[in-house]
């Protein structure tokens, strides 16, 4: 009987949404609400406290929903890889 060993999977790459506010930082109030509302996992680094990392893609209105209306003006942008070099850390996830 033969055994199937999988290829081996070196880079994980998925889809991540970087959120950044400038000169500010994010609650864990506000991970939390993302991360329950989003059902995604929240990456965070204390040397980049003006940015957070979600797993998978999540549009600006979904994100401002899940923040519960307490918004402070942030930024979104997108990568398909999130062992990405231009991202500000590496994500737990990654």
């Amino acid at each position: 009987m033969r055994t199937f060993h999988p290829p081996h999977v070196t880079v994980r790459e998925f889809a991540v949404t970087i959120l950044y506010r400038a000169h500010g930082t994010w609650s864990e109030a506000e991970k939390s609400n993302l991360r329950t509302k989003l059902h995604v996992d929240v990456a965070d680094h204390p040397s980049h406290p003006e940015y957070i990392i979600l797993s998978d893609q999540h549009q600006q209105q979904a994100i401002k929903t899940a923040l519960n209306g307490a918004y402070r003006p942030f930024s979104v942008s997108y990568t398909q890889n999130c062992k990405d070099s231009a991202l500000p850390f590496q994500p737990h996830f990654a």
